[in-house]
C-alpha cells in the first residue's frame, strides 16, 4: 500500500526532528514554524480553496466573512449548471446607518442603492457588463452585494484560509514535506547562533523546494494543453 497523500503536521515535525538528529525539547518551536510554512503555502501557492454556502442579509445586502477567511478568491452563484462570478465594484457604497439601535442601509445616503446607469445596447455597445456585483470590505469582514434579486437562495464564497485546524489535526499534502523541512532548517538559524552563517544557503535550499512545489501545482497534462489548443480552432478562417 502506498503512503497517504495527507500527513499530519505534527507527524512531519516529529519526522523532521528524527531525520536531522535533533532532540524533542524544541518540538513546540519547530511546530510553530511548520504551521507558518503551511499557511504561507496556502496563501501564495496552494490550490486548497474553502467553499461555503452563504446567505445574504436582506436588510444590509451583505454577507459576513467566515472567521477563517484570509483571502477572498471569488463570490459566485449557480447559473445553468455552472458558477457565475460576481464582478468586484469598489464604488459600491459600503457604509451603514444605525436607526433606533438597529443597523440598516439608508437609501437617502446612497446605501443599498443599485448602481446601474444607462447603458448603450445597440450597435457599438460595450460588453463585460455583469448584473451581479460586489465590493469586499475586509475591515468590516463583509462583502456588500448589488442587484442580487435574481440569485438563488444562496451564493457561494470561495476563499483561502490558513489551513491550520485549531480544534483538531491539521493534514498537510505530503509533497510539500521537503519544502517544510527546508523552511525549518532556515528558521533555526535565527536561534542557533553557530548556524547564522548558513542562513543564506539554507534560504536558497528552501526556495528551490518551493519552486518545485509551484511547478508541480501549475503544470498541465498533455490533454489539458490539447484542450486549450482545440478551443481556439474554428472550421472557417478567422480574420
Amino acid at each position: 500500500m502506498d503512503t497517504p497523500a495527507l500527513i499530519s503536521i505534527e507527524r512531519i515535525v516529529t519526522d523532521f526532528l528524527f531525520g536531522y538528529k535533533k532532540g524533542t525539547d524544541d518540538y513546540p518551536l519547530y511546530l510553530r514554524h511548520a504551521c507558518f510554512a503551511f499557511q504561507d503555502f496556502n496563501l501564495y501557492d496552494g490550490e486548497i480553496l474553502q467553499t461555503a454556502k452563504v446567505t445574504i442579509n436582506p436588510l444590509l445586502k451583505c454577507i459576513e466573512l467566515p472567521d477563517d477567511c484570509q483571502k477572498v478568491i471569488d463570490l459566485v452563484t449557480p447559473v445553468k449548471g455552472g458558477w457565475w462570478s460576481f464582478t468586484q465594484k469598489d464604488n459600491i457604497v459600503n457604509t451603514t446607518t444605525t436607526v433606533g439601535g438597529v443597523e440598516t442601509r439608508d437609501s437617502a445616503q446612497g446605501e443599498g442603492v443599485v448602481i446601474d446607469v444607462d447603458r448603450v445596447v445597440s450597435y457599438g455597445a460595450k460588453g463585460a457588463y455583469n448584473k451581479f456585483r460586489c465590493t469586499i470590505d475586509m475591515a468590516a469582514r463583509r462583502i456588500y452585494v448589488d442587484n442580487v434579486y435574481d440569485v438563488s437562495d444562496y451564493i457561494v464564497l470561495m476563499y483561502v484560509s490558513s489551513g491550520i485546524n485549531a480544534n483538531g489535526e491539521t493534514k498537510v499534502p505530503s509533497f510539500i514535506i521537503p519544502m517544510i523541512d527546508m523552511y525549518l532548517l532556515e528558521k533555526e538559524t535565527y536561534w542557533i547562533p553557530e548556524l547564522a552563517r548558513e542562513r543564506q544557503m539554507r534560504h536558497q535550499d528552501y526556495w528551490q523546494e518551493k519552486m518545485k512545489v509551484r511547478n508541480l501545482i501549475n503544470a498541465m497534462s498533455k490533454d489539458q494543453w490539447l484542450d486549450i489548443f482545440a478551443s481556439g480552432y474554428t472550421q472557417t478562417p478567422q480574420r
